[in-house]
C-alpha cells in the first residue's frame, strides 16, 4: 500500500513539474523535472508515464546548453578575449547555437585579430621611425656649417620629422 501510494505521489509530482506557463528560469525547471523523473524512477512509476517528460527535459537541456554558450560567445566578444572567443566558438557549435550568431562573432573575432595585427605593425613602424629621427638628430647635433644647420631646420628636416613622428604616435 505505502508502494502504491509512493508511485502515486511520483506521478502526481511528475505531472506538476513541467509548466509550460512558468516564469521560473529554465536552470530551476530543469533542476525540478530532474529531481521529479528520480523519484518517479525510485518509485516505480512506469517508463511509459515518464517518457514525455524525459523527452521535453532533454530539449530543455539542449535550449540551456545553447543559451549558455551563446551567452558565453557574446561575454567573450565584449571582452575583447581571442582565446576566450575561440574556445567559445567551439562550444557554441557543439551545443547548436544558430549558424547566423556563429558567424557574427567569427566574422567580429577575425575583425579583431586584424585590428591588433595593424596596431602591430604600427607600433612597429613607428617604432623604426623614432628610431630614424633618432639617428638624424644625433647626426645634426653635429653640425658643424650653417648650410647643414638649414639643413636640420629646412622642410625636409630633422625637427620636422620628430614632429611628425610624435604626432603619428599620439
Amino acid at each position: 500500500l505505502r508502494y502504491i501510494r509512493r508511485r502515486r505521489a511520483a506521478a502526481q509530482q511528475l505531472r506538476e513539474a513541467f509548466d509550460p506557463k512558468s516564469t521560473e528560469t529554465l536552470e530551476v525547471q530543469i533542476h525540478r523535472l530532474r529531481e521529479a523523473l528520480q523519484e518517479a524512477r525510485d518509485a516505480g512509476v512506469p517508463r511509459a508515464d515518464m517518457q514525455e517528460l524525459s523527452e521535453r527535459l532533454a530539449s530543455m537541456v539542449v535550449i540551456l546548453r545553447r543559451a549558455n554558450a551563446l551567452k558565453a560567445m557574446n561575454e567573450a566578444l565584449a571582452a575583447e578575449d581571442i582565446e576566450r572567443i575561440q574556445a567559445s566558438l567551439g562550444e557554441a557549435r557543439k551545443a547548436g547555437v544558430e549558424e547566423i550568431d556563429v558567424a557574427r562573432v567569427e566574422r567580429a573575432l577575425q575583425d579583431l585579430i586584424d585590428e591588433i595585427e595593424l596596431a602591430h605593425e604600427k607600433q612597429r613602424l613607428l617604432r623604426l621611425r623614432i628610431e630614424n629621427s633618432m639617428a638624424a638628430k644625433n647626426s645634426a647635433e653635429c653640425a658643424t656649417t650653417s648650410k647643414e644647420v638649414e639643413h636640420m631646420l629646412g622642410e625636409h628636416s630633422v625637427t620636422k620629422s620628430l614632429r611628425n613622428t610624435i604626432e603619428e604616435a599620439r
